[in-house]
């Protein structure tokens, strides 16, 4: 089963992220029945690391290992959530940089008035969207 965590290694997980950076010998005191191979699988994927800040060796959780907990699936180094973000963002855009500045002059923000044109339509920026050809003067084609 690819992907499975064992419960124990969140419990670990859990108990780094409540704790914080701690040595192998304090998370084996913590948890009675843990697995040998549960801190070394924690550090070979990457969900924790050594700090060695210190005189002794503390594992800490990584943000792979936050995303884990959070039941994240991480890619290409971004998490679901940054994706999620990133893409609500893009759908969010205001366009606040195109505001007019109180020291530009009025005329130079006359084409902002004009609508935009996508195939045989024109996009007006107060949301309308009207056919070409019932605007004669905005056509390029029209005599």
């Amino acid at each position: 089963m690819r992907g499975a965590i064992n419960p124990v290694t969140l419990d670990v997980l859990r108990h780094l992220q409540v704790h914080g950076p701690q040595t192998a010998k304090q998370i084996k005191a913590a948890f009675k029945s843990l697995p040998a191979s549960t801190l070394n699988n924690l550090l070979h994927l990457g969900h924790a690391a050594r700090n060695n800040e210190t005189t002794e060796t503390r594992l800490v959780i990584t943000a792979k290992g936050m995303n884990k907990l959070a039941g994240r699936a991480s890619s290409n180094g971004k998490t679901t959530l940054q994706r999620l973000d990133a893409a609500r963002s893009a759908n969010d855009y205001q366009g606040t940089e195109l505001k007019q500045n109180p020291g530009i002059r009025n005329d130079r923000f006359a084409a902002f008035a004009l609508p935009s044109r996508i195939g045989s339509k024109l996009h007006w920026p107060d949301g309308r969207v009207t056919p070409i050809d019932q605007n004669p003067g905005l056509n390029p084609q029209s005599p």
